[in-house]
């Protein structure tokens, strides 16, 4: 398996993170651009003002507005799969780009798959002139934003400073507050260990039915 070359963007007011991938023949162009002619700021505007569905069968959201469709998936933060739309008519959100860098093969390798299934069932809706989520798919039900965004709670932590000075410099080198990092890095572990338990185990990973 091979490595893939994303580009992390960090939405300002929600702290989020999207990671773009860039496409395989011109590795400094994002996927999204090359194939469908928008950009990060259009998918991330998407992400908060369209309606948001669950497609069970690829295991993938789909959000739409009334010019654009993204097609994505939780990993440790949030991918963008792919989009498809006109002019934006979306207000625009304050986002930062952040340092391109190499994902795990393992993961690469499943968010590919995803992203070739989104293109085939793009082009499949294209084709037959529709415009909307998946047959199958389940209305993500509440304010789109707040039904895909954990409630949050406050933690206080106590780090010895060589510890989080450490973080401090690795945050730095993606471009992002080193409070974002912290929990970015915790809830990919975790779900790293969550994964590897469940190899063992044999329990579940962490979104997959019991």
């Amino acid at each position: 398996m091979v490595k893939g070359r994303y580009e992390p963007y960090f939405d300002k007011e929600s702290g989020l993170r999207f990671d773009f991938k860039c496409e395989a023949t011109q590795p400094l162009a994002l996927h999204i651009s090359v194939r469908h002619g928008t950009s990060p700021q259009e998918a991330i505007d998407t992400f908060f003002a369209g309606k948001t569905f669950w497609v069970e069968q690829h295991k993938r959201f789909e959000t739409f507005t009334r010019t654009h469709g993204l097609y994505w998936a939780w990993t440790a933060w949030c991918s963008s799969l792919a989009a498809s739309g006109g002019t934006c008519d979306m207000g625009k959100r304050v986002i930062q780009r952040g340092e391109p860098y190499e994902m795990d093969p393992e993961e690469n390798a499943r968010i590919t798959a995803m992203i070739e299934q989104a293109e085939r069932d793009i082009e499949e809706m294209r084709s037959a002139g529709r415009w909307g989520a998946s047959e199958g798919s389940v209305p993500v039900e509440g304010p789109t934003a707040e039904a895909r965004v954990p409630a949050e709670a406050k933690v206080t932590m106590r780090w010895p400073r060589g510890q989080l000075d450490v973080v401090r410099r690795a945050a730095d080198l993606f471009g992002m507050p080193y409070q974002t990092y912290v929990k970015q890095a915790a809830f990919r572990a975790a779900l790293e260990d969550l994964q590897k338990l469940g190899a063992v185990t044999g329990k579940p990973k962490e979104g997959e039915a019991a």
